[in-house]
């Protein structure tokens, strides 16, 4: 491991590294700009920052924690930036419930997002408690063998 001796960073700039909403600038109407998100790598990275119990399981295409419900529209805005609206009732198709269940699956009270971006299937699953106080997410790169 190399270390080296860095600047310390301007308040603006260490709230875009803490931030993984936040980007240097705003637009016309004086809004904050998000950047958009184009990989699953980027969406784990990004959910790993947000407020969560516990992390289950971590991989380079896997992502498990344990979040808590009022961090939960947070979380989704991330999810939808990368996957789209989420399927909550609608009918996900056969191609994502198949990738869907061999992570477990997906049921009536449960929120899935799917896509395929570059012939790449991705998905997100989120499992709310019956504490109502957390729920498990799950974000993967799945593999094509389903």
């Amino acid at each position: 491991m190399y270390l080296y001796s860095a600047p310390v960073p301007s308040a603006k700039t260490a709230k875009a590294i803490l931030d993984p909403y936040y980007v240097n600038g705003y637009n016309r109407l004086g809004s904050e700009v998000r950047m958009p998100i184009s990989t699953i790598d980027e969406v784990i990275w990004r959910a790993k920052r947000f407020r969560h119990e516990e992390a289950r399981r971590e991989s380079e295409d896997y992502l498990e924690l344990v979040i808590y419900q009022d961090s939960l529209l947070e979380f989704r805005q991330l999810l939808e930036d990368y996957f789209g609206p989420a399927f909550e009732g609608d009918d996900p198709g056969l191609k994502a419930l198949q990738h869907a269940g061999k992570y477990g699956g997906i049921g009536k009270d449960q929120v899935l997002y799917y896509t395929e971006k570059e012939q790449q299937p991705s998905l997100a699953m989120i499992w709310p408690w019956s504490d109502g106080r957390r729920a498990t997410l799950k974000i993967i790169q799945s593999g094509d063998d389903v």
